[in-house]
Parts: C-alpha cells; sequence; structure tokens
C-alpha cells in the first residue's frame, strides 16, 4: 500500500540522515585527498578501499531495511 511504502521511504530517509554525519566528512576528506594526491604526486594508500568498503556497508545496511 501507499501508506506502507511511504513508512519505509520515512525510515530508509532516517538512516540516511542518522548516518549523514559520519560518511558525509569521510567522502569529503577522500575527495580531497584523492585531488591533492594527483596534484603533489602523494600516494596514499587504502583511502579509496576504505570508501568503497562504506559505501558497501551503507548498501548493505539499506538492503537490510528493504
Amino acid at each position: 500500500s501507499i501508506a506502507a511504502l511511504a513508512t519505509i521511504q520515512a525510515e530508509i530517509d532516517a538512516a540516511m540522515a542518522a548516518i549523514a554525519p559520519f560518511t558525509g566528512p569521510l567522502t569529503t576528506f577522500a575527495q580531497a585527498v584523492s585531488a591533492a594526491r594527483l596534484g603533489l604526486g602523494i600516494v596514499v594508500t587504502g583511502l579509496n578501499a576504505a570508501v568503497t568498503g562504506l559505501t558497501s556497508i551503507l548498501t548493505g545496511l539499506l538492503g537490510g531495511i528493504l
């Protein structure tokens, strides 16, 4: 029903809002480091893997909600 879908969407939105304070700064930091690495030639290992892992965790959490 439409009410059930609206409730599920509200729960997803609430979950995203709850984790946004943690994921937003990490993603911004990763982008900044990647940009600096290209500009300065600095090699940072593991950062892309960490962001990819975080994305996988978020996808799993949202998949579990649905």
